[in-house]
C-alpha cells in the first residue's frame, strides 16, 4: 500500500508541477476570497476529466487520440486572447494594490453567478494541459490491481487539494504576491497563450489538423 502511495504521488507531482504556476496565477486575479473555491472545484472537475479518460482509454472500449486531447490547447489561447481585448489600459503601477489582500476584494458590481466562469476556465486549463497525463496514467493504471487503482486515485484527489493549497499560500508570500498583483493581469493572457502553443505542438495537434485537412 505504501509502495502504490508513494507511486501515486511521484505520478501526479510528476504530470502536474507545472499546474502550480497557472493556479498561482489564477489565484493572484482574485477578486473576492469566495473565488478560491471555484479554482479548486475547477481544478478538481479537470484531473478528474483527465483521470476518467485515461480510465476509458485503459479499458479500451474508448480511445481518444493524443492529438485530439491536445487540440484544447485552443481552449487557454482563446482565454488569453479575450484578457488581452478586456485587458484596462492603465498601467501596472496605478491598479497595483498594497498585496493579496486587495486582489481579494470585491469590485463593485459583480454578481455571484460571475464566479461561475472561472471554473469553467480553471478545468479547461486543467485538461488542455493534461495531454501528458494521460499518457503516463494509461500505462499506470495498467500496471496496478484494483486496490491499487482506488488507492491511487484516492492519494490523486488528496493531491488536487495540497496543490490548491501551496498554490494559494505561495501567491499569499509578500515578495510573490507583490509580482502577481502588480503584474499578474498582464501576465496571464500571454501564459494562456503560450501554454496553449505549447500544448497543440507537443500533442502534434497541428500535423493531426494537417493531415485531416489533407
Amino acid at each position: 500500500m505504501l509502495s502504490t502511495i508513494f507511486s501515486a504521488t511521484v505520478v501526479f507531482a510528476a504530470t502536474n508541477i507545472d499546474d502550480i504556476l497557472v493556479l498561482m496565477l489564477f489565484y493572484s486575479m482574485l477578486d473576492a476570497e469566495s473565488r478560491a473555491v471555484d479554482i479548486a472545484i475547477g481544478q478538481y472537475i479537470g484531473i478528474a476529466a483527465l483521470v476518467a479518460i485515461s480510465m476509458v482509454g485503459f479499458l479500451g472500449s474508448f480511445f481518444v487520440p493524443k492529438a485530439l486531447i491536445g487540440a484544447l490547447g485552443l481552449a487557454p489561447i482563446i482565454l488569453g486572447v479575450i484578457k488581452i481585448k478586456q485587458r484596462p489600459s492603465t498601467e501596472p503601477d496605478a491598479r497595483a494594490g498594497s498585496g493579496v489582500e486587495d486582489a481579494m476584494k470585491p469590485k463593485p458590481g459583480k454578481s455571484a453567478r460571475a464566479t461561475r466562469p472561472l471554473i469553467i476556465n480553471v478545468a479547461l486549463v486543467s485538461i488542455a494541459n493534461g495531454g501528458d497525463n494521460i499518457g503516463i496514467y494509461v500505462p499506470y493504471f495498467a500496471s496496478v490491481d484494483l486496490h491499487g487503482l482506488l488507492i491511487s486515485i484516492s492519494v490523486f484527489l488528496a493531491l488536487v487539494a495540497a496543490w490548491c493549497f501551496i498554490s494559494y499560500k505561495l501567491v499569499q508570500q509578500k515578495h510573490i504576491a507583490y509580482v502577481f498583483t502588480r503584474y499578474g493581469d498582464l501576465m496571464v493572457p500571454f501564459v494562456l497563450i503560450a501554454l496553449g502553443i505549447s500544448i497543440l505542438i507537443k500533442n502534434g495537434t497541428l500535423e493531426w489538423i494537417t493531415g485531416l485537412a489533407g
